[in-house]
């Protein structure tokens, strides 16, 4: 499996300032959050789910309509991830991705 220590540097998406890994997989795919961190209030920012796979770094996975944060927090040996997103009524929803990162 992959190292966490090289997850953690490539997660952050190139918008974002920070990010936090979930889960990891026996092929050292992760998965997690990337968001920002608005420096007045230190409250985060927005909150993209994303993967990293060590080959092609770090990439968004997508949204649900109308949802304006996301996190993923598992992914299997297939690839297939999972997580929550939630809109702006702030209520959480399950989401599963493809190994392409679309919502399934």
């Amino acid at each position: 499996a992959g190292a966490v220590q090289d997850c953690e540097a490539a997660l952050p998406l190139p918008d974002d300032s920070h990010s936090i890994l979930f889960g990891i997989n026996d092929y050292g795919n992760a998965v997690g959050r990337s968001y920002s961190v608005d420096p007045a209030t230190d409250e985060v920012v927005g909150s993209t789910a994303n993967r990293w796979d060590g080959g092609s770094g770090s990439s968004a996975l997508a949204r649900l309509p109308g949802d304006g944060m996301a996190s993923a927090w598992g992914i299997n040996t297939a690839g297939l991830a999972s997580g929550r997103a939630a809109g702006s009524a702030a209520f959480n929803r399950a989401v599963r991705w493809d190994t392409s990162g679309q919502t399934m």
